[in-house]
């Protein structure tokens, strides 16, 4: 067989190869072998790698030594620039803006002096979000105004580790308001002392001081009243479902009859005084009762508690006809006849027409459209008490109401008798169980004579607080 090409190819190049570089090929043939033999251990699996030498194939570079002029240089240029650097790093960090928790911005605190201490026309203290009153008390938020102070939402900077919000009543800077006061510290402190454990629906009070001539009260955090809460559902109302209507009036009452049993009647007691212990949510839904279904909305939390005591009046102390809310004033009241406890259950009465429906009960401008619309609702008033009448009366006279031909047709008069109509016809369904012991309890606390008007402990024992109402629901 012929020789291919790579054959002679090999054999032109091995007889042109000299003799020198075939021995040192052949010198080399022990070592290649030796890589075999090493290849071959390294790739067997039972056997361990091989050891490597320690500086095997390191090639260590040659030291060069500078000179010591350059070595001078050098050190000193890498001190100043050690230096400018540390000087920039300074700078920005001084220049740098804050963040927003850091930021003076983001929470200004404002801590009332007597140099920034501004009083409204009307002696309120100026008071806004972020203000410190009396270098101890934040400003938060405002939470409500009555006639003689504002109340405030307010943190305690010197309880850094606590989350709870309190409030803060801020009076007028007036005589009658520090009165005001007195009356209202005086009957909380009796309270706070016969009710230790904070159990009988009353707000929580902590103490009073003075600032720049304000005087100063200071509760617990609680949640919407039941005006703000109706005011703001006003637009959609939705009535609520009749078991917490219960539930509400049943803790109504029991502060009612703890406040009888401590000797003190409230005298102003209205929505916007009755307030649901913390924050309140709502959705709607639809409650199966008696073969009917209802849309009622349906509350996250029912309880409430009675605040604002600067009205309260002790038994012993003299009794005046200038009291309570006139939409909520009691007929004896408006009669100006002798008054007792009784009339906070006819403002209870009031009230919780108005949670059921909506709607203020005696929707009337003045006292005497008022009067005729309580006797458009729930009947004319007893003679026996119209004959007890002052002589002097301004709207009665020898028992008979005041009201002249120009009165009855006047658009006050007018307005009243289309809008008023007999309280039976205010409910929505009176086949209903739950309704019919709800206006059963109506008329009792909306009495006119107030010996005949339910107690509040009396009331603790009706059907429609005692008994448990039907909770059937169906979610939309």
């Amino acid at each position: 067989m012929p020789p291919t090409k790579y054959e002679k190819k090999r054999k032109r190049s091995a007889a042109s190869t000299p003799a020198s570089q075939k021995s040192q090929n052949q010198n080399d043939a022990p070592s290649i072998q030796k890589k075999k033999q090493r290849k071959q251990f390294s790739d067997s699996p039972s056997s361990p790698p091989p050891m490597k030498k320690k500086g095997f194939n390191k090639q260590v570079p040659r030291s060069r030594k500078p000179s010591r002029a350059r070595s001078s240089y050098s050190h000193q240029s890498r001190v100043s620039l050690l230096i400018e650097n540390r000087k920039s790093k300074s700078g920005r960090r001084k220049n740098r803006s804050p963040t927003p928790e850091s930021s003076p911005e983001a929470s200004p605190v404002n801590y009332l002096s007597p140099g920034n201490v501004y009083v409204d026309e009307n002696h309120h203290l100026e008071v806004r979000p972020n203000d410190v009153i009396d270098h101890k008390f934040k400003v938060v938020d405002i939470c409500g105004a009555g006639t003689f102070g504002r109340v405030y939402k307010v943190r305690d900077l010197t309880d850094p580790y606590s989350d709870t919000f309190l409030a803060l009543k801020v009076m007028q800077d007036k005589d009658e308001a520090r009165q005001d006061t007195v009356y209202e510290r005086e009957a909380l402190q009796g309270l706070m002392a016969k009710d230790p454990k904070h159990i009988q629906n009353v707000v929580r009070f902590f103490g009073h001081f003075a600032y720049h001539g304000h005087a100063c009260l200071l509760f617990e955090h609680l949640g919407p009243s039941l005006h703000k809460f109706l005011h703001t559902t006003k637009s959609n109302f939705v009535p609520f479902p009749m078991h917490q209507l219960s539930e509400i009036t049943q803790q109504t009452c029991l502060a009612l009859a703890f406040l009888r049993k401590c000797g003190y009647s409230h005298t102003d007691i209205k929505t916007e005084n009755i307030v649901f212990a913390e924050e309140v949510t709502y959705h709607d839904t639809i409650y199966l009762s008696d073969s009917s279904q209802t849309l009622v909305r349906e509350l996250s939390c029912t309880n409430v508690k009675l605040i604002d005591f600067g009205s309260a009046i002790d038994d012993e102390e003299d009794h005046g006809t200038d009291i309570s809310t006139r939409q909520y004033r009691a007929p004896e009241i408006m009669l100006v006849l002798d008054w007792n406890h009784q009339i906070d259950m006819w403002s209870l009465g009031c009230v919780l027409f108005e949670v059921y429906s909506g709607k203020v009960l005696f929707q009337a401008p003045t006292v005497k459209a008022q009067i005729v619309a309580m006797t458009r609702i729930l009947g004319p008033i007893p003679k026996k008490m119209l004959s007890r009448v002052p002589h002097d009366h301004k709207y009665f006279k020898n028992g008979e109401f005041r009201a002249s031909d120009s009165y009855r047709q006047s658009p006050e008069y007018m307005d009243v008798m289309r809008t008023a109509k007999p309280l039976k016809e205010y409910f929505r369904n009176l086949e209903s169980t739950d309704s019919k012991r709800f206006l059963d309890l109506l008329r009792k606390f909306l009495q006119y004579e107030p010996k005949k008007r339910i107690t509040a402990a009396d009331a603790l024992y009706h059907e429609f607080l005692s008994q448990r109402i039907s909770r059937k629901r169906k979610q939309m």
